[in-house]
């Protein structure tokens, strides 16, 4: 893919999925860090909240200083901030360039920001509660912790192994139609692992400091909930899918009302994410935008829905390059005609006196020549004129910065 996008006649609908524990990386955003004000207004912010809550400078663990930090990302008390943060911060991005979801979800921990997305809650709320959540899972004292396990096949054959083991197993994440996370007692897991491997089945223990999504951290149900009960939550501008069961959020005052409960009892319940999809097909949903670290969510989704029927765009991935692969979703979501609330700001002040470009996108009309886009040896611009891109029926918009375009 030379950023080469072909017009497609289509009425889009949009979904922005919201990745959770996982998905984070060493110096995840750091390219989008140092080129747009916006994605450091939310990372500081994130960091002034949470130091205020434990001392935890979150950008400390997100851009690694030492060994010791970066190993501590991948704790679940710095990693699910962390995650929410780099989340909230894309979604910033996205709304600043004028897109907009017509529904939201997340994965586990990404249902938060999905909430945050929806208008239902602050991110500062939002950051606190999970800061709560975190804590309270990593904590959960029990004889055994339990272990986490991704089963890559169908959920009918992980159901049937799981029939067959001795002792308290569950499927934790329905990810996908050929991916589903076990989660229960470390010596129930590990006989599931065996009845897998012997039935020729690829499995891949978690790096978790416990078995989330099952009765293991029951302990941590009440405590988070004692914390969310002083939340002022709003009613979702925008609808929510929930995790426990696939479905829409009630609507209304019933959201009000039902909130805390759903999010309590997440902690200890399945992801339905394969529902969720669904879910999302029978909204009509055609395109899914991936919000936040990596592409996870979009695997998810094609290895669901077949025949791509739902488009999937990554905001973020790291293989590419982050400015790369967000100059590509953003010009694939505009050959895609989604609508935008303003026109395209697609720049960011370095400082006051040199602007560098981010990236132009320009309109190629009955043209049948190849394009090629260069990225190389790119120089500075100090004046650019922004304009907002509409592209015509039939047109190829290509992506590229400066003298590449």
């Amino acid at each position: 893919n030379k950023g080469i996008f072909i017009n497609e006649d289509r009425e889009s609908k949009i979904a922005f999925g919201f990745p959770g524990q996982g998905s984070q990386y060493p110096f995840m955003f750091k390219e989008l860090y140092e080129r747009f004000d916006i994605i450091r207004d939310v990372l500081n912010e994130a960091d002034q909240i949470l130091q205020k809550i434990d001392g935890t400078k979150i950008t400390d663990y997100i851009f690694p200083k030492s060994e010791e930090h970066r190993e501590k990302l991948n704790y679940t008390k710095y990693t699910q901030p962390a995650v929410l943060a780099c989340d909230i911060a894309m979604y910033e991005l996205l709304r600043n360039f004028g897109f907009k979801a017509d529904v939201v979800l997340g994965h586990s921990l990404g249902e938060y920001s999905a909430l945050v997305a929806s208008g239902a809650m602050s991110f500062s709320d939002a950051l606190r509660a999970v800061s709560v959540r975190s804590k309270e899972m990593s904590k959960v004292t029990v004889r055994d912790p339990g272990k986490m396990a991704s089963i890559f096949a169908s959920y009918e054959i992980v159901e049937d192994v799981l029939n067959r083991v001795s002792g308290y197993v569950i499927p934790a994440n329905k990810n996908s139609l050929n991916q589903t996370v076990i989660s229960g007692e470390t010596k129930a897991v590990l006989e599931a692992i065996e009845i897998f491997k012997k039935l020729g089945i690829r499995t891949k223990l978690l790096p978790v400091s416990h078995a989330f999504h099952s009765e293991i951290i029951a302990p941590a149900v009440e405590p988070l909930k004692l914390f969310l009960k002083k939340i002022k939550f709003k009613i979702p501008k925008i609808p929510i899918i929930k995790n426990i069961d696939g479905d829409l959020y009630p609507q209304g005052q019933d959201f009000i009302e039902q909130v805390v409960d759903i999010l309590a009892k997440q902690v200890v319940s399945s992801v339905e994410f394969v529902k969720s999809i669904e879910t999302l097909q029978n909204l009509g949903i055609n395109l899914f935008v991936e919000v936040g670290p990596k592409g996870i969510l979009g695997n998810f989704v094609r290895d669901t829905i077949k025949n791509n029927q739902i488009i999937t765009i990554a905001t973020n991935n790291p293989k590419i390059g982050e400015i790369e692969s967000l100059k590509r979703a953003v010009t694939k979501l505009l050959s895609l005609k989604v609508k935008t609330e303003e026109p395209e700001i697609l720049f960011s002040n370095k400082n006051e006196d040199d602007k560098e470009l981010i990236f132009d996108s320009i309109e190629i009309t009955n043209k049948d020549s190849e394009i090629e886009v260069n990225d190389n040896n790119l120089p500075k611009i100090k004046e650019i004129e922004t304009y907002q891109i509409i592209p015509e029926d039939d047109a190829i918009v290509i992506s590229g910065v400066s003298l590449g375009v």
